[in-house]
């Protein structure tokens, strides 16, 4: 077996060897989008630290802002 010492740059490897990204964000735009979306969403977040053992509906609503956010990640 063999290992490899270091990482080829990106326009070392062949194409087909790469992700497509446009499958999943077809301009900056949309990613910009999203990131965008994500950014606003951490306030939402933080607004459960140290509040999530309080009971189980603050549990509940943390699990379900964490997993909002997480799909968009």
């Amino acid at each position: 077996m063999t290992s490899a010492t270091s990482l080829p740059k990106r326009g070392e490897v062949r194409q087909e060897d790469t992700w497509d990204l446009e499958t999943i964000y077809p301009t900056d735009a949309d990613w910009e989008r999203d990131f965008a979306a994500v950014t606003a969403q951490l306030p939402a977040l933080a607004r459960f630290q140290g509040h999530v053992g309080e009971n189980a509906q603050t549990l509940l609503e943390t699990l379900r802002a964490r997993d909002d956010t997480a799909r968009m990640l």
